[in-house]
């Protein structure tokens, strides 16, 4: 399941449209009218309060609004935004001096599909009043990206003035049953003030409204009569305060959000099954209880028997049964479904983009694709040979608690099989068996056994938080001096463990990297040895997959080659070379791993007459570096997971040297959040250094956060440190 979230910056093209009918022809002078006409409805106070005088910008006034309307063949949909801006600085002049949008948007539905247009417009307002329109038609295509994406000058803009503009959306969709449009969950402060802001939406009949307020947002009001035609919800904000950027900050956690979604129905029936949960008298539903979860699950995850013969061939040829090694096989079970389903899907997709794949096959594209029918097949293994496990249904830690559930989307759910205490959670190609996503720890989760007859929903498992140790990386830097002693000659060694392990997996991993092991693992042929296509088809496939996977090797490299640059904070022109020698993919203690080789021309190496100095430090990489307004912190700090960097640095001094200030690399900080660590020495002709960064918890209380300070600018410290290689006299 995915969740789908939309920023309110990003999504909301919304305003109160009473006054625009959808069944008006549009046109951008009609809009425009509309919005900036004689009737407009934004307030005329232009005046910024005294205590926001100071602040880079203020939105003095933004609206917003969804109408959804049912004109019998088709659902109407407007999305559209107002928004003004006082603009009190040069760095928010050059913010909105160029604006990025879609021009245009494909709709599909119901196998028709077609392009809208987006309507918009932009003016300033200067502070005598004078206001300057911005001739839309010199928006200009930004190369490089999809056809619909345009760029925007506002040109004369000044320190002062006021942007003012709006976007708006008519989309007419063809459904012929249930249609759940995508819901928002957004909070209510944005990286500037805002002084008042409505948010609005209308519905009518046959529509279902999902809707609720969190940390002290306002609540949303019906403001329409029992005789209009339109239901009409609105919400007022004001005086809200910016969003204090801070590092590690969840802030649908703490911020006022609001939360919403509105759902279509074509039959009675289906109306009825939407406002089953309704109080009487309630229009809006408000919260998803574990009897809506129940119903949900028993209708859309019920296991099925579960037969294939391949699998059972597969497991034969390697010797394994569930009665020999329970938990080995079950590894390899995981292992196969995950090569068939997912990777195979991989395969399909990247072919499909060759212009080779069937129409027939890409069912199976879909299929393997889809983390919840993959999680399904898996479950209805474990139920056909009687393997107890239970279903956990819960929300990403980053999003919210489980009681503040208001759509299903929201929910992700993870199989856990009791008697090894492991996690099934096939999220995707590279995720073995007990390996879950890092924004499930800790999360509390409803628990749905297995059963056949329906079972009371408990609530009660808390999925496990996994510690530092668990989610680790170590990298040993092999460093030799070059004999002009302007140079480093550079060898990496990179591995990773647990959470850490799946990212650099994720990052690095191409799907070449591991089709043919996991093929030749399982016996499946690749996808255009296979199929039956003309001859004339498969070769042109063929060569259009090599030069994509050409393309994507490139991608891999230019990707190792930019983490290290990064890491390092400097350009790196000559990479050598890197290779993995662990995908980390047969099970969950196996690690991921690769080494790389360059070569450093810079001034991290710097001569000093005879001596040598060496920005030692920099090869622990970039460390965390807190500014001064960071020192202090009112919130709690939301890690995605404990973890540690380890580092190993083992330089060989050059003949005829000495290290010179070896007691600046030490500390010892070891607190209850975390910590760092290092040491260094010298034996014989190698310089030894060791460090080890961690964070013991994946969320710490505000009072903690000098703890964390205290080992985070000890690393910053060490990251900044240099040696020097003194000339034996």
């Amino acid at each position: 399941m995915m969740i789908f979230k939309r920023s309110l910056l990003a999504l909301l093209f919304i305003l109160i449209l009473s006054g625009l009918s959808a069944q008006k022809k549009l046109t951008p002078e009609y809009i425009e009218n509309y919005f900036w006409g004689s009737g407009d409805p934004m307030p005329k106070d232009l005046t910024v309060p005294a205590k926001w005088e100071n602040e880079s910008a203020v939105i003095l006034f933004q609206e917003y609004n969804f109408k959804f309307e049912n004109s019998g063949k088709r659902v109407n949909q407007v999305e559209a935004l107002r928004r003004r801006i006082k603009l009190q600085d040069k760095a928010a002049v050059d913010q909105y001096s160029e604006f990025s949008y879609k021009e245009k948007f494909d709709v599909s539905s119901n196998w028709n599909r077609r392009v809208e247009k987006v309507f918009a417009g932009f003016k300033i307002v200067k502070p005598n009043g004078e206001e300057q329109i911005v001739d839309v038609n010199t928006a200009v295509r930004i190369e490089g990206t999809e056809d619909y994406q345009r760029k925007i000058a506002i040109p004369g803009l000044e320190e002062g003035d006021i942007i003012d503009y709006y976007f708006y959306s008519f989309n007419p969709s063809v459904f012929t049953s249930m249609h759940a449009f995508d819901p928002v969950f957004t909070p209510l402060s944005a990286e500037y003030p805002i002084q008042e802001q409505r948010i609005t939406f209308e519905v009518e009949r046959r529509f279902f409204v999902a809707f609720n307020s969190y940390h002290d947002a306002p609540e949303l009001e019906l403001v329409s009569g029992p005789r209009d035609k339109l239901d009409r919800y609105s919400l007022i904000d004001r005086d809200r305060d910016k969003i204090e950027t801070t590092r590690w900050f969840y802030p649908y956690r703490v911020l006022p959000c609001i939360k919403f979604q509105v759902t279509f129905a074509r039959s009675n029936y289906e109306l009825l099954q939407m406002r089953a949960g309704l109080e009487n008298g309630e229009t809006v539903k408000k919260e998803i209880d574990g009897e809506d979860v129940m119903d949900a699950y028993e209708y859309n995850f019920s296991p099925y028997k579960f037969e294939d013969k391949k699998l059972d061939a597969y497991l034969e040829k390697k010797g394994l049964s569930l009665q020999k090694d329970k938990r080995k096989t079950l590894d390899a079970v995981f292992n196969y479904m995950r090569t068939t389903l997912q990777v195979y899907a991989s395969e399909l997709r990247a072919v499909d983009q060759a212009g080779g794949l069937r129409a027939s096959d890409r069912s199976d594209m879909e299929y393997g694709s889809n983390y919840f029918r993959v999680c399904r097949e898996f479950a209805s293994y474990l139920k056909t040979n009687k393997i107890d496990f239970q279903l956990l249904i819960g929300v990403p830690r980053r999003y919210g608690e489980i009681h503040e559930v208001l759509f299903f989307q929201e929910f992700f759910i993870i199989l856990y099989i009791p008697e090894f205490e492991i996690y099934a959670a096939p999220v995707g190609e590279h995720t073995t068996l007990s390996e879950f996503p890092a924004f499930m720890e800790g999360v509390e989760t409803y628990t749905v056994p297995y059963a056949k007859k329906k079972s009371a929903l408990i609530k009660n498992h808390f999925v496990t938080s996994t510690s530092h140790e668990e989610n680790k990386t170590l990298q040993r830097s092999e460093i030799e001096i070059e004999e002009d002693m302007s140079a480093l000659s550079v060898k990496r060694i990179n591995t990773s463990w647990g959470h850490l392990k799946t990212d650099e997996q994720d990052r690095y991993l191409m799907l070449e990297d591991i089709l043919g092991e996991d093929y030749a693992e399982v016996g499946k042929a690749k996808y255009l040895d296979g199929v039956k296509l003309k001859k004339t088809l498969i070769s042109q496939a063929r060569l259009k997959y090599k030069a994509s996977a050409e393309e994507a090797q490139k991608i891999q490299e230019d990707r190792f080659k930019a983490a290290l640059e990064d890491e390092l904070d400097m350009e790196v022109p000559d990479y050598l070379d890197f290779n993995i020698t662990s995908t980390g993919r047969k099970n969950a203690a196996e690690p991921f791993s690769y080494e790389e080789s360059f070569l450093i021309k810079t001034d991290l190496i710097q001569k000093a007459g005879p001596n040598l100095i060496l920005e030692i430090g920099r090869f622990i990489g970039g460390q965390v570096a807190l500014e001064k307004d960071e020192i202090d912190r009112t919130e709690g700090v939301f890690l995605d997971h404990a973890r540690s960097f380890d580092n190993e640095i083992v330089m060989t001094i050059p003949e005829g040297y000495k290290v010179v200030g070896l007691d600046k690399l030490s500390y010892n900080i070891d607190n209850e959040t975390g910590g760092f660590v290092s040491s260094a020495k010298v034996e014989g002709n190698l310089l030894l250094i060791n460090t080890k960064k961690f964070y013991k918890h994946n969320f710490e209380e505000a009072k903690d956060w000098p703890l964390m300070v205290e080992f985070l600018e000890a690393a910053y410290k060490f990251s900044q440190e240099k040696i020097l290689l003194k000339k034996a006299s």
